[in-house]
């Protein structure tokens, strides 16, 4: 093969399709994403975490809020009542 041949044969590789990869490694526990809260309710996450932090002796802010949501989601029958309630305010 010469060279313009073999240059060009990897070329139209780039466009080829790969194979499918499977992945072996299992995936990571935790996932970085955004989500957008009212700057009352992130300001009051923000002064528990201070608080806890010094009162626990280390304390970070990604633990606090699992642990909140793992208890909100223990209460999620209610939550959802309450959504309930706030949309049909909202709506009359």
């Amino acid at each position: 093969m010469t060279n313009q041949q073999d240059r060009a044969a990897r070329l139209a590789a780039r466009f080829q399709d790969s194979p499918a990869t499977v992945r072996d490694e299992p995936r990571a526990p935790h996932v970085r994403r955004t989500y957008y809260i009212r700057r009352d309710i992130a300001d009051r996450l923000d002064e528990e975490q201070r608080r806890l932090n010094y009162e626990l002796g280390g304390l970070a802010k990604s633990h606090l809020l699992q642990m909140l949501l793992v208890a909100g989601f223990d209460h999620l029958p209610e939550i959802v009542t309450n959504l309930k309630k706030d949309r049909n305010i909202l709506n009359s």
